[in-house]
């Protein structure tokens, strides 16, 4: 299974694999972390080990039997789902955005929310263009959490595979103190 989604909720049109939860357009970023079933936080937690001192681990401690994400070290600070969600705000009660479609995949590894642009064009008159802005969080060591806008439809880990690809502009914030 390529899409490898674990939980997702969506607007509009269905996705191509046919998984997640259909949800009204019109919905709030915290609403949508819930409809999408990444309404779960992380923790830091020492991992006792002979050799390596200051070891850490990432854990879903609402998973199954506290499942570790990943590995970590001291300086590592993991962004909860909540606050991910929480970047869109301000632009769904400007009215500038609306929820499309937000989920977890690799088993809670990735998190994506993304939002519909409210303005879009036309290519030729007739090739509508939408855009979306992406945000991209990983509960893994060694991947940063990444702002984007794209065209791409964010759905699973292809087309969120295919969007990070992409040429162009992106924020990057680093898991670090």
């Amino acid at each position: 299974m390529a899409h490898l989604v674990e939980t997702m909720a969506y607007a509009g049109q269905v996705p191509w694999h046919g998984l997640g939860t259909a949800v009204d357009g019109n919905m709030s970023p915290q609403e949508m972390l819930v409809a999408a079933g990444i309404d779960w936080t992380v923790s830091k937690r020492p991992a006792y080990t002979i050799n390596k001192p200051n070891c850490w681990n990432i854990v879903d401690p609402t998973g199954e039997a506290n499942k570790v994400l990943s590995a970590c070290g001291e300086d590592y600070v993991p962004f909860q789902n909540a606050e991910v969600m929480d970047f869109f705000k301000k632009f769904t009660d400007a009215g500038q955005m609306s929820m499309e479609t937000a989920g977890s995949l690799k088993e809670g590894k990735d998190i994506w929310g993304l939002a519909k642009l409210t303005d879009k064009f036309s290519l030729g008159g007739d090739d509508e263009v939408k855009g979306y802005l992406l945000l991209n969080n990983s509960h893994q060591v060694g991947k940063a959490m990444t702002i984007m806008f794209t065209p791409i439809r964010v759905v699973c880990n292809n087309t969120l595979t295919q969007a990070m690809s992409m040429e162009g502009n992106r924020f990057r914030v680093l898991h670090l103190q």
